[in-house]
């Protein structure tokens, strides 16, 4: 599974990237992934044209390209608790999936 973060903090980025990828991969991790005949491009030009406003609504901690069990790209909106209003269920047509994370510390 390819995922591409984008978080406020180095730390979080971590600490992401090693449970996201632990526990979607079925705990094994990968640096490779499939060619991108699957549109995984356009996903990760999606999600770099619309993180910053993504992250500018409060609850929402970090977002995340990935491929769902179909092998089909998606989106992945992380929020601190359920319920975060105006997130999107898709957008410029690759599908949007929200995940509850909490909050992310970094300490230095």
């Amino acid at each position: 599974m390819i995922r591409r973060f984008r978080f406020p903090s180095l730390f979080a980025l971590a600490v992401a990237l090693i449970a996201l990828g632990i526990v979607s991969s079925g705990g094994a991790v990968s640096a490779t992934g499939p060619p991108d005949g699957n549109g995984l491009d356009h996903a990760i030009a999606v999600q770099d044209a619309h993180t910053d406003r993504l992250l500018a609504k409060p609850g929402v901690v970090g977002t995340a390209v990935g491929l769902n069990a179909d092998g089909q790209p998606v989106i992945v909106i992380y929020t601190e608790s359920a319920g975060v209003a105006g997130l999107p269920r898709e957008l410029d047509g690759v599908p949007v999936l929200v995940e509850v994370t909490g909050r992310f510390f970094a300490f230095c």
